[in-house]
């Protein structure tokens, strides 16, 4: 996903296919997509939306998208961290049910260009 922060906005891109690097002669696809100063990208594994609630409800890529415009001002390791935690809050059983699956996520803030300062 990718929040903007130059518009105010969340924008979901996905892009499925084969895993990377498990079959040698695979063909993949290519996405361009225009990045400006101060946007943010945040990639991660199915393991962030597919999170469980005790109710059995996934967290859902909404509420990551929500997550993302609500928590744009927080540097890039305090927001993976409040979304961790925000992830590992709507998991948590009161039963012991731990996380079904592995979570991985990275944050990219694009800076402005030196250049650009001049």
């Amino acid at each position: 996903m990718l929040a903007s922060n130059s518009t105010n906005s969340v924008r979901r891109i996905e892009e499925n296919g084969t895993v990377l690097g498990l079959i040698p002669d695979a063909t993949y696809t290519a996405t361009e997509i225009p990045l400006h100063a101060r946007d943010r990208c945040l990639l991660y594994t199915d393991g962030v939306f597919e999170a469980m609630s005790p109710s059995l409800e996934e967290y859902g890529k909404r509420r990551i998208e929500d997550f993302l415009a609500a928590h744009a001002a927080l540097s890039t390791k305090a927001f993976a961290n409040a979304l961790l935690v925000d992830v590992n809050r709507w998991s948590e059983d009161p039963q012991g049910r731990s996380q079904d699956d592995d979570i991985t996520m990275v944050v990219l803030d694009f800076q402005p260009s030196a250049q650009a300062s001049e």
